[in-house]
């Protein structure tokens, strides 16, 4: 529920911030199967955004989540672990780091 709510909510940001948001498919569908092969082989797989801003990984997450692919677990800083956002964050999937 946590991670469908945040979905919603992105999608409004997005829209409000940016005319378009494009996809590489073709990407989605490269990462989709190397996901399975990483899946049957007993393998882990980290995403690392470049964090410039948090749109990075919140955008990571929300493409993720709109195509069906595991949405990551995030490492956040301490610093937003704050009423309301910190557990909004936690139940979708991130952890918080000093």
């Amino acid at each position: 529920p946590a991670v469908r709510f945040l979905g919603y909510v992105l999608g409004k940001l997005w829209k409000a911030l940016f005319t378009a948001v494009h996809v590489d498919l073709d990407g989605v569908e490269r990462a989709r199967a190397d996901l399975r092969r990483a899946a049957r082989a007993g393998v882990s797989v980290m995403l690392l955004p470049t964090h410039r801003s948090h749109v990075d990984y919140l955008l990571m997450s929300y493409v993720c989540f709109g195509f069906d692919l595991p949405v990551p677990h995030i490492a956040a800083g301490d610093n937003l672990n704050i009423p309301v956002i910190g557990p909004l964050f936690s139940y979708s999937g991130a952890f918080f780091l000093r």
